[in-house]
């Protein structure tokens, strides 16, 4: 009796946010009766290969705080939700669809796609655990917070040698994940459901779990990743030399100013790249801006020496 009690406490929460009771079960949802975990929905956390090594639960009772918590980490080492979609997209050469929360991967995850995992926070992501992907298309919120932390993750990525796409922010239609975006269409964008099926080789996307009605999926395209840092480090010095030289003096107008403007114009320049398509041809004067802080800091860290 209990157990059923449990269940249909599950199958009620998850039912009122869209999510069929079979796609929980599958993945290993749980309803938590002990502890801090009590009351809460409990999401097995797992490393790429599939091993369990922790588990987290998200609050039922609105009021309650945290949100989530978590198995502490020096006892339960934190992985991703569904970790095993890592192997898996390694196996079959499709993409790894990378998320934030547990829902937005969850909801991926009910539409017929396996290869969905969730990092639960974008402070430190296990960008290893990346190695050997042929494909990573990264779906973060559509928050400041991860729109930043999917430009930082796509140039690991990238680096590692890892292909990279972006679910544009504009894809949610105003919703601030995909696990909202979930809740209020019962589907997902159609970007991503076309990619999926583009994915396969342009197979159908395996039939949803659930029965809602979806709409048709309108042929859209994820972003292509970002201009990398290095990518631009390297544009700029094929500046004609009357630019480099008038770049040397602006150098030495940077230098002077000290190394705290040094740190912020070096944010700015990283974060104005990060808003160019790889491939771009990098513009003159941002090139310029970028050879000369390239320059003052090379002098700065001479002057260090």
């Amino acid at each position: 009796m209990w157990l059923r009690i449990i269940q249909i406490r599950l199958a009620t929460y998850l039912g009122e946010r869209g999510f069929p009771l079979a796609i929980a079960q599958a993945h290993g949802l749980g309803w938590g009766t002990d502890k801090a975990m009590r009351g809460r929905v409990v999401f097995p956390l797992t490393g790429p290969d599939g091993t369990a090594t922790s588990a987290t639960g998200r609050a039922v009772a609105p009021d309650r705080t945290p949100k989530y918590w978590t198995l502490p980490a020096a006892t339960y080492p934190k992985g991703w939700f569904n970790g095993a979609g890592v192997a898996l997209a390694r196996s079959r050469g499709w993409p790894l669809y990378l998320c934030e929360g547990v829902f937005d991967a969850l909801a991926l995850l009910a539409r017929g796609i396996p290869t969905a995992a969730a990092v639960l926070g974008v402070e430190v992501i296990r960008t290893d655990w990346l190695a050997g992907l042929p494909w990573l298309v990264v779906c973060f919120d559509g928050d400041e917070a991860g729109q930043t932390a999917r430009v930082k993750l796509a140039f690991a990525a990238e680096a590692a040698g890892v292909t990279v796409e972006l679910l544009p922010a504009g894809a949610l239609d105003d919703c601030k994940d995909l696990g909202e975006y979930w809740e209020r269409h019962g589907a997902l964008p159609p970007a991503l459901v076309a990619h999926w099926a583009d994915a396969q080789g342009a197979a159908a996307a395996p039939e949803p779990a659930q029965t809602r009605q979806e709409p048709a999926p309108a042929r859209a395209t994820i972003e292509p990743r970002p201009m990398l840092w290095g990518d631009a480090l390297q544009a700029c010095e094929g500046l004609a030399f009357d630019a480099k030289l008038a770049a040397y003096t602006l150098s030495h107008t940077y230098l002077e100013d000290g190394p705290a403007l040094l740190a912020a114009l070096e944010a700015s320049l990283w974060e104005t790249v990060a808003t160019l398509p790889a491939g771009d041809a990098l513009p003159v004067d941002l090139a310029l801006d970028i050879f000369a802080w390239k320059n003052a800091a090379f002098m700065a860290r001479r002057r260090g020496a």
